[in-house]
Formats: structure tokens, C-alpha cells, sequence
């Protein structure tokens, strides 16, 4: 990645105070650098998206903070359907060096909506919840003491298995990075980001390296006031104010958000695009990551 001196600068800053950041996030709600247990998931959702009364349709963003929720959640139906995929960690490892991480282990992954169910990530950082109903309504959440809390979008478990769903899970260096970018704090628990990859017609789209469709613009329902986005990210995946749509990056940001429900769509002469549905939590990041992310199909 390529940064200007200004960027460089103040992500050598970040990463002079990184070891602290990495060993213990920056205010995570309930403390996820200590351990997590069956009540961290739950207690983080908004008082809208709550484990006992998950919305069908859109209620709109809401400004209330994350309230502690009843412990007895419920279990979802039963069924012969599954949901899984793979985690990817990615660490600042120096000025402009964002690197995959390989053999990370301890993550864990749960059901934002049925939050008791949840498994540990081994080294190869693949998971899958057998078992659910068709119809269903879901979104993954992971938590790692190393890396950002972070949720997928939201998806409905349809006639067929759901598979190759994934985590891009940044840790907190290049979090506090790109929230200096946006000008937000990420830790905020009032406040949510959102990110989603716009990806182009080609052979890399199914996979989470999917290369993105320039030239598209994001729209977000509802709306948010223009300083918290869309914000667009340059070729270097950094997001840049001054970009009015996507470039080869395929990058699109929401920052410092009140928590809700949002439907995100794109818009492009002579393409089409799958909109994506995101679960936006307070103090954490939801990302429509490929190749579930926002892909391009002809109009």
C-alpha cells in the first residue's frame, strides 16, 4: 500500500502505540481482550436488534445504546441448512504493510441473533453452524482479543447450504488508522461503521479476493448525514473524503453511524448489483465482505 506523508506519518504514530493496542482492544465493549462468554454477544447488541426481538423489516437507526439483554436467549429452529465460510486477519506490520496473518487461533465466532450458539476458530480459521432453518435470518460476529470485533452482513438461509461466507478481520492498529482517516472513533459504543466491497464481472468474484467495480456509487437506507459517508477507498485501500465513488479497490465506508439496520445499494451505467443487508452494532464494524459483498451482475 501506498500512503501520502501525511498518512505515513500518522500511521507510524498508530503504530508506536500498537503493542498496547493489539494486547488489549481500545475500549471494546465487555472487555473482549479478557475472554468472552455467553453473555458478550447478547450484551452487545442494540435495543432494537436484540436476541429476543430480532426485526424483520427495517426499523431505522436508533441513537439508544447497547442494553444488557435477557440470558435465557432462544435457540433458532431446527433444520437441515448450514452457514460457513472462513475468518481472514490482517495486521499492520509496518508503514504501509498490511499483511494477511496465517495460523491465527482463539478467534470466536457466534450467531448475532441466537448468540449462545458459537465455536472457536482453529489455525485454518474455518467454521460452520449445520442445523439451521430455511428462512432464517443471520449475521456472524467474531471476536479475537488481537482484532476488532467485527460482524458479516446479514443473510437468509435459503433452499441450499450458504457457503464461503468470510471475516476480513483488521486488528486494532488498523482500526484506530482508518477511524483517524474517517475522523471517528471505532471504539464508540454509540456509534457503528459499516464497510462493503462493490466487486467487478470477473473470475475473481467469488472469492474474498475479488477484485471491485470502479466508478460505482454507494447509497445507504437509511440515510446518514454526509460526513459519515459513503467514503470511498483509493487503489491503495485507503479511504479518501475527497472520492465521489469507488475506485479498482471496490471499497465503500460508513463511520461513526447510529446503530440500526441499513440495506446498501450501488449504482452503475449498465450494472446491476446485489445489495447487501448490515446489522450495525455500536463499537464494532460490519463488513459485507466478497465474495458476499455488493457484486456486480449485468443490468
Amino acid at each position: 500500500m501506498r500512503h501520502t506523508g501525511e498518512r505515513l506519518l500518522v500511521l507510524l504514530a498508530v503504530l508506536a502505540v500498537g503493542c498496547a493496542a493489539t494486547t488489549s482492544p481500545p475500549d471494546v465493549p465487555r472487555d473482549a481482550a479478557e475472554g468472552t462468554d455467553e453473555r458478550d454477544a447478547p450484551d452487545l447488541l442494540p435495543a432494537d436488534v436484540g436476541p429476543l426481538d430480532v426485526p424483520s423489516d427495517d426499523p431505522g437507526p436508533t441513537d439508544t445504546p447497547p442494553e444488557d439483554t435477557a440470558p435465557d436467549v432462544p435457540l433458532p429452529p431446527p433444520g437441515n441448512r448450514s452457514i460457513g465460510g472462513r475468518a481472514h486477519f490482517f495486521n499492520a506490520e509496518g508503514p504501509g504493510q498490511i499483511l494477511e496473518i496465517e495460523g491465527v487461533e482463539g478467534a470466536e465466532v457466534f450467531l448475532l441473533e441466537y448468540p449462545s450458539v458459537r465455536q472457536f476458530l482453529g489455525t485454518d480459521g474455518l467454521f460452520v453452524f449445520p442445523g439451521l432453518a430455511e428462512g432464517l435470518e443471520v449475521t456472524l460476529g467474531l471476536l479475537h482479543p488481537d482484532y476488532f470485533p467485527s460482524l458479516t452482513s446479514t443473510f437468509t438461509i435459503g433452499e441450499s447450504d450458504l457457503t464461503d461466507v468470510t471475516f476480513q478481520a483488521v486488528n486494532n492498529v488498523i482500526a484506530l488508522y482508518l477511524g483517524y482517516l474517517v475522523g471517528t472513533d471505532p471504539s464508540d459504543a454509540t456509534r457503528c461503521s459499516m464497510v462493503a466491497t462493490i466487486t467487478a464481472i470477473d473470475p475473481s468474484q467469488g472469492s474474498i479476493w475479488a477484485l471491485g467495480e470502479p466508478g460505482v456509487t454507494v447509497e445507504v437506507d437509511p440515510p446518514v448525514p454526509p460526513a459519515q459517508g459513503p467514503v470511498y477507498f483509493d487503489e491503495t485501500t485507503v479511504p479518501d473524503l475527497e472520492l465521489t465513488s469507488t475506485t479498482e479497490d471496490g471499497g465503500a465506508m460508513v463511520a461513526g453511524a447510529a446503530p440500526g439496520v441499513y440495506t446498501w445499494t450501488a449504482r452503475k451505467a449498465g450494472l446491476a448489483f446485489k445489495p447487501v443487508r448490515m446489522k450495525c452494532v455500536g463499537g464494532w464494524l460490519t463488513n459485507a465482505s466478497p465474495p458476499h459483498g455488493m457484486q456486480a451482475i449485468p443490468e
